[in-house]
């Protein structure tokens, strides 16, 4: 007997247009879901795609027309392939998908369903996944799926120009402890009136921080960082930028004011594609943003480390091979060493946070060296650092090398915008 499919919508023949249903440039002549699969019929040849096969199926609104589709993310002849089902064919499509997934339909639903605090991290990066149709309701974009993981890999290469985890992992550190910095340098000047120059500062650090946020998801979505790395990261991102804006408001302006401060060739083209996807975000039945712009950010991403909140030893040594005198620089070094230990110190904090921390010091470590060393050499600041590090980790029982994580942060600089 033939299997009955749970859902079986046919197209309205109005002809090909833009806007056309399509797979491999084929019209979709109907729509049919089944218990396991979906079968998408183009004539008289039907592609089905199995449960296992399948990345994601949501509700959403395409971007250039705020026309309601069903993206379905699935892989076909070993390929990642997007298919958008236009509301306009297949009238009734949206509300009948939405009904099967609630249904509990490939778990897709239940999976999208998530806490207030991961529910305002995919808020902050949302203008990203609506540009690219992608789901604004789970972590990450897309549902954490393993045969996606190569596709993602490489339209997170192209997209952010990054080449690895290693690199993704510098990238993050020099936002969060640099790159602000040098852009505020390259479009501020000591004759600026003050309030404008501080409007400016901010646009920066909020553009720079939430471009962190933005990649701490995406290596989630490719699997270049675990689940706990990537919220430690996003978590560090955001709880900085909640230093610099107050509301969800003053973050889209921060946002769109930096594309007018940088003036970049396609700065109009990105500030009207912004703008877009902030309007699309409104018209969700479900708003990520209408979460309070101050929701508590309480995510664990492991173990306490210092649940006990134990100190170092008096005394301890930060970087005793730099000597005893008190110069600036020395003083530099010593001071971003014990921030660390400071922050171990205070408790809460699991050793992904830790590990976030490193990158971001080590980063900020090396702008010291260029700017501060004087009669040491670079490998021996780093050696006396590492060092250091290792002995407050062997205190604390983290199994992390300082060594092995400066390795990372040893490459050519990049250029942000």
């Amino acid at each position: 007997m033939p299997e009955e499919p749970l859902l079986c919508i046919k197209g309205r023949q109005n002809g090909a247009n833009s806007n056309s249903s399509r797979i491999s440039g084929a019209i979709i002549d109907c729509v049919k879901v089944f218990p396991e699969r979906i079968a998408l019929v183009c004539g008289r040849k039907e592609h089905s795609y199995d449960l296992e096969d399948i990345g994601d199926v949501f509700l959403a609104l395409h971007p250039a027309d705020y026309e309601n589709i069903v993206a379905i993310y699935a892989i076909d002849d070993g390929e990642q392939v997007r298919i958008m089902l236009y509301e306009e064919e297949f009238p009734g499509l949206q509300e009948a998908i939405e009904q099967i997934l609630k249904n509990g339909w490939g778990g897709f639903y239940e999976k999208r369903i998530t806490s207030d605090p991961i529910m305002w991290l995919n808020a902050l990066c949302a203008t990203g996944a609506m540009s690219g149709v992608r789901n604004p309701y789970v972590y990450g974009f897309k549902l954490h799926n393993p045969k996606f993981r190569r596709s993602e890999g490489e339209r997170i290469s192209r997209s952010w120009q990054l080449k690895d985890r290693d690199d993704m992992l510098r990238v993050m550190a020099a936002q969060i402890s640099q790159d602000a910095a040098y852009f505020i340098g390259k479009y501020t000047n000591s004759n600026m009136p003050k309030k404008k120059k501080k409007h400016i500062e901010n646009a920066i650090k909020v553009v720079t921080l939430s471009k962190l946020v933005s990649i701490a998801n995406e290596g989630y979505a490719c699997d270049w960082l675990s689940y706990e790395e990537s919220l430690a990261w996003s978590l560090a991102g955001s709880r900085a930028l909640r230093n610099v804006c107050d509301s969800w408001g003053s973050f889209s302006q921060y946002m769109l004011d930096t594309y007018d401060i940088i003036k970049s060739p396609n700065g109009k083209a990105i500030h009207a594609s912004y703008l877009n996807a902030t309007k699309q975000l409104a018209l969700l039945p479900e708003n990520p943003r209408q979460l309070p712009w101050l929701t508590p950010l309480d995510i664990e991403t492991g173990p306490d480390v210092n649940a006990k909140k134990l100190e170092l030893p008096p005394g301890f040594q930060y970087m005793p091979e730099l000597g005893s005198d008190t110069k600036t620089s020395s003083k530099r070094f010593r001071d971003a060493v014990s921030a660390l230990a400071v922050f171990i110190e205070a408790g809460r904090c699991s050793v992904e946070d830790v590990k976030v921390r490193l990158h971001i010091l080590i980063s900020i470590m090396q702008t010291l060296i260029d700017k501060y060393c004087d009669d040491e050499t670079p490998e021996e600041i780093r050696d006396s650092f590492c060092n250091t590090v290792n002995e407050i980790f062997q205190f604390y029982a983290i199994d992390f090398d300082a060594f092995e994580a400066w390795k990372i942060h040893e490459t050519d600089e990049y250029d942000f915008f």
